[in-house]
């Protein structure tokens, strides 16, 4: 796969993920008891959207570079760390609230999603940062 091409789609991978947590995030403002369960739907899409992001990342970058060998192969197995780590980082945060009385303790819950969202959001800008440092790496391997 190009380097452009790799680009291409992890930017629309990381592009869905935030669309998801924008749509989300209104919901995490309303007081009223219940107003939690308008959130359920985006869980799912969360899931699904951080899943392919991973499968993504191993199939098309990681296992390259780490059959290739060479220097990239430590960064991109921090960046491989790092991703797993995010998605168990979610996995975690739906646990802690799976069975809590949300709406007895939606204060706390609320604080926790954003915390949650704005880790997310940290985490995605840093895979992009490594994703375009790798493929610059790569762009100027083939170029030399």
């Amino acid at each position: 796969m190009s380097t452009v091409a790799l680009l291409d789609q992890f930017d629309r991978l990381h592009a869905d993920i935030l669309a998801i947590l924008d749509r989300a995030r209104p919901h995490l403002g309303g007081r009223d008891a219940g107003s939690w369960t308008a959130l359920a739907p985006f869980r799912g899409e969360l899931t699904a959207a951080l899943h392919a992001l991973e499968i993504a990342l191993q199939r098309d970058l990681i296992d390259p570079i780490l059959r290739a060998g060479g220097p990239a192969a430590a960064m991109v197995r921090t960046l491989k760390a790092d991703c797993i780590k995010l998605g168990f980082d979610y996995q975690a945060y739906q646990r802690t609230w799976a069975h809590a009385d949300i709406d007895a303790r939606w204060a706390e819950y609320r604080l926790a999603g954003l915390a949650m969202m704005r880790h997310m959001r940290e985490q995605i800008a840093a895979q992009d940062v490594a994703i375009r440092a790798l493929c610059d790496r790569a762009e100027h391997a083939t170029a030399g």
